[in-house]
């Protein structure tokens, strides 16, 4: 080999080396182990979450959020209410022009969706039932992810706003499911981002909420404006009411019965 494609090997070599060593501190600086153990971290979310226990304690919870998507020429809002009441009564309803268009109703092993603009009640089994309940216990301030999920790699870095962060990568326990992925505040040890990837005929989506806010509720800290991206989609949910110990009825949580007639009357105005 001629001494000229020598030096061109060796450059080549350093600067291999050059790139090679900033990449490895680059993920030095961005990711390393955790410095505390899981268990540690769930403790302490629990505390930064719930300090004084108001929410082990409640019976019930009731929230009220505005869902506000911003499109090319115009801004949709959507009212979202979410009943609670232990130990497995729930009911997510979702609002279009100060009506009532969808419910999701759970009650112990069962689940429906109901349509109330069609008169429709699907019942939510299997691995769907499944996913619903995963996604119900996610939202509880006192969530036990060693309950959750069948294992729990946790490690640490920096984000694009160079705070840092303990990483969370959750396997649920159900068959085929894709990692779920939290990051939790180092300083404040509340959960600041959740990434959610689901399987699709057109392929895999991942929704990413990042929470840019949290507002205190008593002593309990609640998540009031989380910013979420799904897919294509943006859009930003705000909390605007919520109550801890909600008395509600027990008929809240049945299933509707329909009007045959006020059905076809509204189908008739609809045309």
């Amino acid at each position: 080999m001629s001494e000229k494609m020598k030096n061109v090997f060796r450059k080549l070599f350093d600067s291999t080396a050059i790139l090679c060593f900033i990449l490895i501190m680059a993920g030095c600086a961005t990711e390393r182990p955790a410095d505390i153990s899981l268990d540690e971290l769930k403790s302490q979310m629990a505390q930064a979450m719930d300090p004084a226990g108001e929410y082990r304690r409640a019976s019930a919870y009731y929230q009220r959020q505005n869902i506000t998507e911003s499109g090319f020429f115009s801004t949709s809002h959507q009212l979202l209410e979410v009943r609670f009441q232990r130990p497995d009564k729930f009911k997510l309803s979702y609002y279009h022009k100060n009506k009532v268009a969808t419910e999701i109703i759970s009650s112990g092993d069962q689940a429906w969706l109901v349509d109330h603009r069609h008169g429709k009640v699907t019942a939510i089994s299997g691995e769907a039932h499944d996913k619903l309940k995963l996604m119900q216990a996610l939202g509880h301030p006192d969530t036990d992810y060693g309950k959750l999920f069948s294992n729990i790699t946790l490690s640490m870095l920096q984000l694009e706003d160079d705070r840092w962060y303990y990483k969370m990568i959750c396997q649920p326990i159900l068959t085929g499911s894709n990692p779920i992925i939290v990051y939790v505040d180092k300083a404040t040890m509340l959960p600041k981002r959740m990434e959610i990837t689901i399987n699709t005929p057109q392929g895999k989506i991942t929704s990413v909420s990042d929470v840019e806010q949290y507002q205190k509720f008593g002593t309990l800290n609640i998540p009031v404006l989380t910013r979420v991206k799904d897919g294509s989609r943006e859009y930003t949910t705000r909390v605007v009411g919520y109550q801890l110990n909600a008395a509600f009825l027990p008929e809240e949580f049945n299933l509707p019965e329909f009007d045959p007639v006020l059905l076809e009357n509204t189908r008739q105005s609809r045309r």
